[in-house]
């Protein structure tokens, strides 16, 4: 396995902890701010944007169960347009 892939791998593992922690914190009632607070306490520099914590906090709020990243059309759109932008060097 490659340094590359275990990265990846680790990377994954981290967001769904984090989105865990998000989840939890969220259905006992605190604020996506104070959210946010007490996560760059725990994880500093690897602690997630506000943004993300203000998504996942009102995905939670509003009925969703799975800390699962899904792939939306307009997700996988993107990620085809930046692999393909790499391969073109103009």
């Amino acid at each position: 396995m490659s340094s590359e892939h275990v990265c990846e791998v680790s990377k994954k593992l981290l967001d769904m902890e984090q989105r865990s922690v998000k989840k939890f914190l969220t259905k006992v009632g605190k604020k996506p701010k104070e959210i946010l607070e007490r996560m760059v306490e725990v994880y500093g520099k690897s602690a997630p944007s506000y943004y993300k914590v203000k998504f996942w906090s009102k995905q939670f709020k509003c009925g969703r169960d799975s800390i699962e990243m899904t792939l939306t059309l307009g997700v996988l759109w993107m990620r085809l347009l930046k692999k393909c932008a790499r391969n073109w060097k103009v």
